[in-house]
């Protein structure tokens, strides 16, 4: 790049210009004298600071680190935990990911549970913190982490909250649930 091109399309490792014009900024990196673009994306100059940035043209895939929130649905229970299918990840809601984690019965809530049926059953939606990022385990043991949607065993139809249990309105079959304090809200 020998003339100031603004908005110019960059690769990873392109040259963007001499360090003597320019500080590096985001998404970019000093090297042998000049600044080159570390993501592909569009270049911004700031003349009033003499600084340069790639803006990314993509979004980067979700990041599953210690603290994020995410939304799944349980596959699997076993005596001791349950594996959550992980379907979205909190500030990439409209991205789907694919991504399996585990919930320790010792992260479900806060309190003794006898068993992990007590809080899950397959095929409930629910909405838990990362604890850690490989493996990916996760907790619901937060107020509003939990189940946020569950079906009726016996009949298929959405069950309702009644206090720590889930009713079905129609068979009146009733289960108990780890529930968020979110549940049917649609708040992520």
């Amino acid at each position: 790049m020998g003339e100031k091109e603004e908005g110019k399309i960059v690769l990873p490792g392109d040259f963007i210009c001499a360090t003597e014009e320019y500080v590096a900024g985001e998404h970019t990196y000093k090297d042998a004298g000049g600044i080159y673009s570390s993501i592909f994306g569009m270049v911004k100059f700031d003349d009033k600071v003499h600084k340069i940035d790639v803006e990314p043209k993509v979004k980067a895939p979700p990041e599953i680190k210690p603290g994020v929130i995410v939304l799944g649905e349980i596959i699997v229970l076993k005596s001791s935990f349950v594996v959550v299918g992980i379907d979205r990840v909190k500030g990439y809601e409209d991205r789907q990911v694919k991504m399996e984690g585990t919930i320790h019965i010792s992260n479900i809530q806060d309190s003794y549970i006898s068993g992990i049926d007590k809080g899950f059953s397959v095929g409930d939606i629910v909405k838990a913190k990362v604890v850690s990022s490989e493996p990916i385990r996760l907790t619901t043991v937060d107020e509003n982490l939990g189940v946020i949607k569950a079906f009726c065993p016996v009949c298929g139809i959405p069950m309702e909250k009644k206090g720590k249990m889930l009713e079905c309105p129609k068979c009146k079959n009733k289960s108990p649930r780890k529930v968020s304090s979110d549940y049917r809200t649609g708040v992520f």
